[in-house]
């Protein structure tokens, strides 16, 4: 509301004008050259003279200073028109769509990141690009472990053994198995580089931080891999009497000694393997020997093992499909045939028997005869009336 007494605009601006209204009440003198008026005068700017800064009508002179804006934030042209107040400078919220695009941005970034280190021709090729990609990937064992090996081949072993401790201090805790990928670096660069004393150190110190067993497992297998044969079949006695109730832990011994050409020591393992476990483990055990003889050992004696744990067991289907794979790796077609027609012949329910027939026949289109391809085909059609027959009965 505007004052009651007569007032006048101040209309001269120069370029120095701050382009706020001014107002003032002339001298007395001036005032009496003209005629009084009772009303209010309303002066109106000239379109010549420039806009001025208008203050809103619900303006608060009490508002506090935190809710004040910068000068810069309106500064996007010449105009002081106060248009952007009227803008709202909450962040806008992004939609579902922008947000899984951006998920799928940041996965793809990763996914060629890892491609990378995996390309020896893209990997870094000195310590500082190193350092940079260790600040925005650094829970990422990969990376550590390639810096590992950046070290190593420049024959930087103690460099190489400072980046492991940086990394085993870097990652977090909750990624349980990037630490212990870094643990097994470290135990391989004592194997190859240290001594049987710095390589005990980091052993006994990996239990400390990570499941012992997975520890003992990767030690005995960079023993096996660099053939350090002895110390890795001391390693594998200790494992069998510490985690004697864990069927990996036999299964993994049994695979040295057959590589190692011990056959009749695996048959023996495979005895107190059998006495140690619980009885509800038998038969997987066997099986899991008997696939382990075929692949290391005697498959003639990983067939026998099969045929005894199916004779006492003849609905596990389960072991009936896994001889057969075996089989077909390791026996003769007439063998394979032989072993076909002992599944089909099962007490057990049709969809199983259906499975058998359809793997029957594909192998008699690959490896068979017309003549063959017919005879599975009689016999699907004799079973299907016999279990017709049985149903009608």
């Amino acid at each position: 509301k505007q004052l009651e007494s007569p007032i006048t605009k101040k209309a001269k601006t120069d370029d120095n004008d701050s382009g706020v209204e001014v107002y003032f009440r002339e001298e007395e003198d001036k005032s009496d050259k003209e005629p009084k008026s009772n009303s209010v005068k309303k002066v109106t700017p000239s379109a010549a003279v420039p806009s001025r800064l208008q203050v809103a009508a619900g303006f608060s002179w009490d508002a506090h200073l935190s809710s004040l804006k910068p000068a810069s934030a309106a500064q996007e042209g010449d105009s002081s028109d106060g248009e952007d107040q009227d803008h709202s400078n909450k962040p806008q919220k992004r939609s579902r769509h922008e947000l899984q695009q951006e998920k799928k941005a940041a996965e793809k970034a990763l996914v060629q990141r890892e491609t990378e280190l995996m390309d020896p021709s893209l990997r870094p090729q000195d310590a500082a690009a190193f350092e940079r990609l260790i600040l925005g990937s650094p829970n990422s064992s990969l990376l550590w472990l390639q810096y590992m090996a950046h070290h190593l081949q420049a024959t930087q072993i103690e460099q190489a053994r400072a980046v492991a401790e940086r990394a085993l201090k870097t990652i977090s805790f909750r990624e349980e198995q990037e630490k212990l990928n870094v643990w097994v670096a470290l135990l391989n660069l004592e194997n190859m580089y240290g001594s049987e004393e710095s390589l005990k150190v980091v052993f006994e110190r990996a239990q400390q931080f990570c499941e012992p067993m997975p520890v003992y497992q990767q030690l005995a297998d960079i023993y096996a891999k660099s053939n350090k044969t002895k110390e890795a079949e001391g390693l594998y006695k200790t494992m069998v009497k510490r985690f004697r109730q864990n069927k990996a832990v036999w299964l993994s011994y049994g695979t040295f000694l057959l590589q190692q050409g011990q056959s009749d020591g695996a048959t023996v393992l495979l005895q107190r393997a059998l006495k140690s476990l619980p009885t509800k483990e038998s038969v997987d055990v066997i099986a899991k020997f008997a696939q382990l003889e075929f692949r290391y050992g005697d498959p003639e004696k990983g067939r026998t093992m099969f045929d005894k744990v199916l004779t006492s067991y003849p609905k596990r289907t389960d072991l009936w499909s896994v001889f057969l794979d075996l089989m077909f790796k390791h026996g003769s077609q007439k063998e394979v045939r032989a072993l076909f027609d002992r599944v089909i012949a099962l007490s057990v329910s049709v969809k199983k028997i259906k499975f058998f027939f359809k793997r029957y026949l594909e192998y008699e289109k690959k490896h068979g005869t017309p003549q063959t391809i017919q005879a599975v085909k009689e016999k699907a059609v004799e079973f299907v009336e016999a279990r017709g027959n049985e149903a009608a009965n």
